[in-house]
């Protein structure tokens, strides 16, 4: 069952950042040709947007690495922890850009959800 849950729970999360992503960068192209500065000022509202999107979905799986601890059985990270938020977002951070420092390792069945997010974050 926590395999189950963890799986439906990753699944949820891509589509969300994907969705999540694909709004920014649409709502980024609408509104660049608007703009009145620069054409290539406009590329960089572009590029910050993108930005944003990449923060928000790491924030996102960070909030899911943090909420798993409640789940009995799902798994969690162990290693250079301590304690707070900036550890999730940290890990989260690492995993999502294929960094994959390795002081905060993923255990049990949430292990599947990082192989996930780094493909996301590759994709």
């Amino acid at each position: 069952m926590d395999l189950f849950f963890i799986i439906f729970a990753t699944f949820l999360i891509v589509g969300a950042t994907v969705a999540m992503h694909y709004e920014i960068l649409r709502y980024a192209s609408h509104i660049g040709p608007h703009l009145t500065i620069q054409p290539r000022m406009r590329i960089v509202v572009i590029i910050i947007a993108a930005f944003i999107g990449h923060v928000l979905q790491i924030t996102l799986y960070a909030f899911a690495y943090w909420a798993a601890r409640f789940v009995p059985g799902a798994g969690g990270l162990e290693g250079g922890l301590e304690g707070d938020a900036v550890d999730f977002f940290y890990y989260s951070a690492a995993t999502f850009t294929t960094l994959g420092v390795g002081d905060i390792t993923p255990v049990g069945h949430l292990r599947i959800m990082s192989g996930v997010e780094s493909l996301n974050g590759l994709i």
